[in-house]
């Protein structure tokens, strides 16, 4: 059997865990493959970025190893999780769980298409990608990225 399928990675700058389950999402940038995150016009970093993984399926009795990882669209890997395991979950029986990953002071060091990857005991589980792009600077339209 299998790690339960990731069903969306939705990214924001932050989330808060509410009373009754609820998650209360903070500047909200989008869902991948459609996200786009706007970098500020200074060299400052973006203070937080959130990626939330919502995954559903049937619990296999299995512990399993998990990581995140963020590539620039050379490839080089720009942000990694470190490495987690999952508690085993009854087998044949329906999970529905999320995960987040919150990273400080994010720097990308190019505008353009960022690839995401939610590895599960070695192997690629997810993949889909984002775009970063340069604020606007007025009276230069052409200044985005």
């Amino acid at each position: 059997m299998a790690f339960p399928a990731v069903k969306w990675c939705v990214i924001c700058e932050d989330l808060r865990r509410e009373q009754g389950g609820l998650v209360s999402l903070l500047g909200f940038y989008g869902v991948v493959p459609d996200a786009e995150v706007v970098m500020p016009d200074s060299d400052l970093p973006i203070d937080r970025l959130c990626f939330f993984l919502l995954m559903q399926g049937e619990g296999d009795g299995e512990k399993h190893r998990y990581v995140f990882r963020v590539s620039d669209p050379t490839g080089r890997e720009v942000l990694t999780s470190s490495e987690s395991t999952s508690e085993p979950g009854p087998v044949g029986v329906g999970v529905r769980t999320t995960i987040a990953y919150t990273f400080m002071a994010t720097r990308f060091p190019l505008p353009g298409a960022y690839r995401i990857t939610f590895n599960v005991d070695g192997r690629e589980h997810f993949s889909s990608r984002f775009t970063v792009r340069g604020r606007l600077r007025r009276g230069n339209p052409a200044a985005s990225s």
